[in-house]
């Protein structure tokens, strides 16, 4: 996410609707392996067009460009399963030993 978050000051971002924060981002230098150009980004939807934050359920260099541009904080786009209350939630569970083969 660090490099995301740094990486996401390259594009300029304009807002389609409000009500569904629906973004179109432009890279205005190059970073990565991403050429210039433009990006759809939802937050509501968790997608972008790179496929990046839709494959890996946290914000791309895109969607964390338009949490900057809007004051959002990424970390609401973070999946549960990266936030480590629910890495310790594993540990709490009991688990029932397998079933033997032939049953």
């Amino acid at each position: 996410m660090e490099k995301n978050i740094k990486d996401s000051r390259c594009f300029a971002v304009t807002q389609f609707d409000r009500h569904s924060s629906e973004f179109e981002v432009t890279q205005i230098s190059p970073t990565g392996g991403f050429s210039l150009g433009n990006y759809h980004v939802s937050l509501i939807n968790m997608t972008c067009d790179c496929g990046y934050f839709q494959a890996l359920h946290y914000p791309c260099m895109h969607a964390a460009a338009c949490c900057a541009h809007s004051r959002l904080d990424w970390g609401a786009y973070v999946h549960d399963v990266y936030r480590m209350s629910e890495v310790f939630d594993v540990y709490r569970l009991h688990f029932a030993p397998p079933i033997p083969e032939g049953y």
